[in-house]
C-alpha cells in the first residue's frame, strides 16, 4: 500500500464533522437492510486550512460540487454498499476525499478515498480521472486488509458506489454509515480553500466525526 494514499485522504478528510439533526429518513420501520435517506441540498460548508485555530467556517449555498444529496446503505448476505448521490461530481478541476465510517456493535472502521484530475482509468470511461484505491481503516487510523474492498465513482451520474465484504467488518447483524465528502479546486494555490458535505446532516461545525445514518441489518437479522 502506497502511504502517499493514505495522505491525500487524510488530509481531505480527517478531523472534518458536524453534530446537527441528521438528515430526513426514509428508512421503512420495522427495521430494514436498505436505508434510504435524503440530505438537503446547499448545505456544504467552507473552510482555510490556512489560519490560526480555531478554523473559521461558513455557509457555501452555491458550492454545488461533492453536495451530498440522498444515499442508500443496503446490507446483504456477504457484502454491505453505500451509494451516494450528489448535485454534481466533476471529473475536471476539482479533488475530491472521501471519508466513510462504517459503526457496528463491535466494529468501528472507515474506507478513506481520493480522486483528482489526472489519467483514464477503467473504473469510469466516461471521465478523466486518477484515483486512489479505498483503503480500510481500524478505530485508531491504522490500515487493515481487506480483499474485495471497491470504490466506483461516476462521474457521468454524480454518484459513487463502495462496496465492502461483511467480513472486513467482522460478519456485524447491523451496521450504520458516516458518509463525508471534502472538495476543494484542484488548481494551484487552491489547498487554502475547502469545503465538506456530511450525509446525514446540514452544516455544522469542524473537528467531530461525521453523524450516523440509521442501521441497516443483515437479511438474517430480521429473519
Amino acid at each position: 500500500m502506497k502511504i502517499r494514499t493514505l495522505t491525500v485522504a487524510a488530509a481531505l478528510t480527517a478531523g472534518l464533522g458536524v453534530t446537527l439533526a441528521p438528515a430526513q429518513a426514509l428508512t421503512p420501520e420495522p427495521p430494514s437492510s436498505t436505508v434510504a435517506t435524503v440530505d438537503p441540498a446547499s448545505d456544504v460548508q467552507r473552510y482555510s486550512t490556512h489560519v490560526p485555530e480555531p478554523l473559521p467556517q461558513y455557509p457555501a449555498p452555491n458550492q454545488t460540487q461533492g453536495d451530498i444529496t440522498g444515499s442508500r446503505l443496503t446490507h446483504k448476505s456477504k457484502t454491505i454498499r453505500l451509494r451516494l448521490r450528489f448535485a454534481e461530481l466533476d471529473k475536471v478541476g476539482y479533488l475530491h476525499g472521501y471519508s466513510i465510517r462504517f459503526h457496528g456493535a463491535k466494529v468501528d472502521r472507515s474506507v478513506v478515498f481520493a480522486a483528482y484530475p489526472g489519467k483514464r482509468t477503467p473504473i469510469d470511461r466516461v471521465a478523466y480521472w486518477r484515483g486512489d484505491k479505498p483503503v480500510l481503516l481500524g478505530k485508531f487510523g491504522n490500515p487493515r486488509k481487506c480483499s474485495g474492498l471497491k470504490a466506483t465513482i461516476s462521474y457521468k451520474y454524480d454518484n459513487v458506489l463502495v462496496v465492502i465484504p461483511r467480513r472486513c467488518l467482522g460478519n456485524p447483524r447491523w451496521i450504520e454509515a458516516g458518509p463525508r465528502v471534502s472538495t476543494r479546486f484542484a488548481g494551484a494555490n487552491s489547498s487554502e480553500v475547502n469545503y465538506f458535505d456530511d450525509a446525514y446532516s446540514s452544516g455544522g461545525k469542524i473537528g467531530d466525526k461525521a453523524p450516523l445514518g440509521a442501521r441497516a441489518y443483515t437479511p438474517s437479522a430480521l429473519d
